[in-house]
């Protein structure tokens, strides 16, 4: 696994396993240190594997149709320094709050998807995703969990360029409000400083 630049691996189906079919990951005795790209589908018991935080070379990371808690992804991501686009799209999410903290500086994040059974609150606290210029969220039916979704903390994104709000099925009463607060917090910045906000309806 020297030379592999990019890895797509995961299960197909659903699975009630808890994530026990990837659990080797973690063991791989040498993990591919030249990846690139690197997605994930599926649960991996006991979170993410900690060698993916040592790949300098990857500069972008999916999961697909995972069970998350916390903020148990950012701790491992932050640490890449080539890390350009994160996409995560929950299955299901333990708690009603996504935060990136302070202490996850994603040191040269552009492009950020959430997707699925997205949490009520999604935080970012400041300096964490300082360089991020893309924020994607979709929502389909794993989103209608929540009635009113909360984005906090937009204003510590001082890089941002665009913010897409993607709605797949008849769930628009779930992207107005975001929409809502995306168009506030525009009116708030600066014209310079504002971003374009794009909503698409499948």
């Amino acid at each position: 696994m020297h030379s592999l630049r990019w890895l797509s691996i995961g299960r197909h189906g659903s699975s009630d396993d808890g994530g026990k079919i990837l659990n080797f990951l973690h063991h791989l005795p040498t993990p591919p240190q030249l990846l690139q790209t690197l997605w994930i589908t599926g649960d991996i018991a006991n979170g993410l594997p900690s060698w993916i935080g040592s790949l300098a070379h990857l500069v972008s990371f999916s999961t697909v149709d995972t069970t998350l808690t916390g903020d148990e992804h950012f701790g491992v991501l932050c640490m890449l320094p080539n890390l350009k686009t994160l996409c995560v799209t929950w299955d299901c999410y333990s708690g009603d709050e996504l935060v990136a903290r302070s202490s996850h500086k994603f040191p040269v994040l552009r492009d950020l998807i959430l997707g699925g059974y997205l949490p009520k609150v999604i935080r970012f606290e400041e300096e964490s995703m300082e360089m991020l210029e893309m924020l994607e969220l979709r929502f389909d039916s794993r989103s209608r969990h929540v009635a009113e979704r909360s984005i906090i903390g937009i204003e510590h994104l001082t890089n941002l360029k665009k913010v897409m709000l993607d709605c797949r099925g008849d769930y628009h009463a779930l992207v107005d409000t975001v929409l809502e607060q995306m168009k506030a917090e525009n009116d708030r910045r600066s014209r310079s400083n504002q971003f374009q906000i794009a909503v698409k309806y499948w």
